[in-house]
């Protein structure tokens, strides 16, 4: 129960955080909106010529899309932002 009561504690303060630039929540709302739309119609249109990419099913994709966005990718940002490219992470010396 305390462990509960933790995170509804964190989600509050990231929330009531995220409200403090209600401007910057706005465009990053309608920006991820954008990208979603955008996506959607990129797989809409592929799958009106074919019934699969690369063994993937339009299914499969959305699902892949949709933990994507969930997860809040950018697919611009930049690699190495979180060590993904420098070695880091990598297991190898940077």
């Amino acid at each position: 129960m305390r462990g509960l009561r933790i995170a509804f504690n964190y989600l509050r303060i990231e929330i009531m955080n995220e409200f403090q630039y209600r401007a910057n929540l706005f465009i990053q709302v309608l920006q991820t909106f954008i990208a979603l739309a955008t996506g959607l119609i990129g797989l809409g249109l592929i799958f009106t010529q074919t019934s699969e990419l690369g063994g993937w099913s339009k299914p499969e994709l959305l699902a892949v899309m949709g933990i994507f966005v969930m997860m809040g990718s950018d697919p611009g940002g930049d690699p190495t932002e979180y060590g993904a490219v420098d070695g880091r992470h990598s297991g190898r010396d940077a």
